[in-house]
């Protein structure tokens, strides 16, 4: 991609770690110019500049290369906008602290005071910091007043892998950048996309901050992805010790599988891409789960329409979350009854002592609906013995090992019956 914008106040940053301007390069220890060497922090150049709003070009890229997309009607976003549109107020680039943006190459004519800049790899070339200032400035764009608006941009070539994404994190301080998007824009979710590739639910995953409020078809978070698997990660899990974290924390999930991801020097060791056989079956289960639950409940434990969490105004509908198809239940179903009738079956799982990978020993979908109406049971008897709270059920380890235990010993029945046969 090739733009071309007029600029007024054009410069460039010698940078300090360039080795011929550097005047202490030469007293430097050799440790920190090997450092500087292979993050290629020699080699970044920064330019800066200020351009007419109106002149911002429509299609700089950002979805790569900005850390969270933008909450366009948040506070800090209307103030923007504000002193973007405001007649009174010709301090905006000043203000406002602009855009810096990652390109491959850049060129500035001093006689025609235009500049000229290629981005030709998208997945480092990009908006990095001032997102939610481009996208007002692009929504405001038939505003005669911009035109006599300016904003600042920074420049910055020569990024790569290594450096861009901490670049983007310390750029975007107004508000913190979630772990989970500096994860996103280092691809350190690869793992759970590939498992999941070809699933209908895949698109509706957000996986960078405020991508839900600018594409309401993302309904879906990573972290309740990570959440759902981290209760089948038999590297952290066992009969003794289970996964409430899954429903308790909504950053524990997420730090495990960072940590893991961080410390496994080879992927085939790593818990998350030994499940990568199971992964969508995982999710089909609690899709079947959640499913059944309400019509279950009414069958073995009274009326579930009745229970104080689960009332809602008429015409009420909640998608059930994994399904393929849209299936629609009409009261609210928390994942605090949903997440420990999942984690149970684990009970079916081991690690092939071959591949490394992990297997089902029994066909999950065959035990539930074999045993889905005494998880239930279980589940409807504890609510009724803690004043109807779904939410200590969620957190409540005894709860999560009742019925772990339930798939097991059904499990343990039917290898003992197959032995004898």
């Amino acid at each position: 991609m090739l733009f071309k914008v007029p600029a007024l106040s054009f410069r460039k940053l010698e940078n300090p770690y360039f080795q011929e301007s550097h005047p202490y390069w030469d007293s430097l220890p050799a440790h920190y110019k090997d450092m500087i060497e292979s993050l290629g922090l020699d080699q970044i150049e920064t330019f800066e500049c200020f351009i007419p709003a109106s002149e911002l070009p429509t299609d700089i890229p950002l979805e790569e290369t900005n850390p969270r997309d933008q909450h366009m009607g948040s506070k800090s976003q209307r103030q923007i906008e504000s002193s973007l549109t405001d007649d009174n107020d010709f301090n905006f680039h000043i203000l406002n602290k602009g855009m810096a943006i990652s390109v491959g190459a850049i060129n500035y004519n001093d006689k025609t005071g235009m500049v000229e800049i290629s981005l030709d790899d998208l997945t480092i070339h990009g908006d990095i910091d001032g997102g939610h200032t481009y996208r007002t400035i692009i929504n405001n764009r038939s505003n005669p007043l911009l035109k006599i608006k300016f904003v600042k941009i920074e420049f910055i070539t020569n990024l790569n892998e290594s450096t861009l994404p901490l670049v983007a994190r310390a750029r975007n301080t107004n508000i913190a950048v979630q772990d989970f998007t500096i994860a996103e824009l280092e691809n350190k979710f690869d793992i759970v996309k590939d498992a999941l590739d070809g699933a209908e639910f895949l698109g509706r995953v957000s996986f960078k901050q405020f991508e839900d409020k600018w594409d309401k078809t993302k309904d879906i978070s990573i972290g309740q992805i990570l959440a759902v698997l981290n209760l089948f990660n038999l590297s952290r899990y066992g009969d003794d010790n289970h996964p409430t974290v899954s429903y308790s924390s909504k950053q524990t999930p997420l730090k495990y599988y960072l940590d893991e991801y961080d410390s496994t020097s080879n992927k085939e060791n790593n818990s998350y891409f030994k499940m990568n056989d199971i992964v969508k079956q995982i999710f089909q289960l609690h899709a079947e789960i959640e499913s059944d639950f309400i019509s279950v409940y009414n069958k073995v434990g009274g009326s579930y329409g009745n229970l104080s969490f689960a009332k809602s105004k008429e015409g009420y509908k909640q998608r059930v979350r994994y399904s393929d198809e849209p299936k629609y239940l009409p009261y609210k179903l928390p994942e605090a009854l949903i997440l420990p009738i999942l984690a149970s079956f684990r009970a079916l799982l081991e690690e092939d002592s071959a591949t490394k990978k992990y297997k089902w020993i029994a066909n999950p979908s065959t035990y539930k609906n074999l045993l889905i109406d005494q998880l239930v049971k279980l589940t409807a008897d504890k609510l009724k013995a803690n004043s109807s709270n779904p939410n200590a059920l969620g957190k409540d380890s005894s709860h999560y090992l009742t019925l772990y235990m339930v798939v097991q010993r059904e499990l343990m029945k039917e290898l003992l019956a197959s032995r004898k046969g």
